[in-house]
């Protein structure tokens, strides 16, 4: 009976293990990057349901819940604000989104966005054997400016656990949750972070210094009152 319970680091050791290995790793170049991303002022992303184009779609998976609410969160990390987006489309329109139709990303989004992000899951895998189970899922992410329809980041993430031995398969949704992880961080973690905030930041700082100016300098004149009124009263 104790077996199981001996099972759980065991099963986490490797995700351990992959997230160390990945915060040593050098940094991944995104498959597309517009030059200009920096000077585009991003700071509000309107993000699309995630969307399903995979060939085989028998593994069945909550794809919003289970991608969707993670993506969010790695894009909030990058410095973003993040706007759902929910969209009704018709078989013309779902092709195009599919497709990665740039232009017609960017006419979806909403009033008081910057950019549109979408993602699709490309392929998953899911395959129990003797004495093993692995989960494998592959997602492409996709960034396009609302102004002009530019594709401003494009990358792809991988998410990949499993277990051998006796226990495979006993922690199958463990290992799903973890894949999941590690596609939505890997996908997101050559998307540029938001510059909104160090703006922000560098246009109050002279305030700070100014209110800092301010307060010496009152300092300063109520001394020199005192000193005055001190140097009046020993005149007399």
């Amino acid at each position: 009976m104790s077996f199981p319970y001996r099972a759980i680091p065991l099963a986490a050791a490797g995700t351990f293990a992959a997230l160390l290995l990945g915060g040593c790793a050098t940094a991944r170049t995104p498959i597309r990057l517009d030059p200009a991303f920096a000077q585009r002022n991003i700071e509000t992303i309107a993000l699309f349901p995630i969307v399903d184009r995979r060939k085989d779609t028998s593994f069945n998976i909550n794809l919003q819940d289970g991608l969707g609410e993670r993506a969010r969160k790695e894009i909030e990390r990058r410095g973003y604000q993040v706007v759902h987006v929910a969209v009704g489309l018709d078989r013309t329109s779902l092709s195009r989104l599919m497709d990665m139709d740039a232009a017609f990303i960017s006419s979806l989004a909403p009033e008081g966005t910057d950019a549109v992000a979408a993602v699709y899951v490309d392929d998953t895998l899911s395959s129990y054997k003797v004495l093993s189970y692995v989960f494998k899922i592959e997602a492409t992410g996709t960034v396009v400016a609302k102004r002009d329809g530019t594709e401003l980041w494009r990358d792809k993430g991988i998410g990949n656990q499993g277990q051998a031995g006796l226990i495979s398969g006993l922690f199958a949704g463990m290992d799903r949750s973890f894949a999941l992880d590690q596609c939505v961080a890997s996908l997101f973690s050559t998307l540029p972070k938001s510059l909104g905030k160090q703006r922000q930041a560098k246009v109050e700082a002279p305030k700070e210094n100014s209110r800092e100016e301010a307060v010496d300098a009152a300092v300063g004149q109520a001394i020199a009152s005192s000193q005055k009124s001190e140097t009046t009263q020993e005149a007399q």
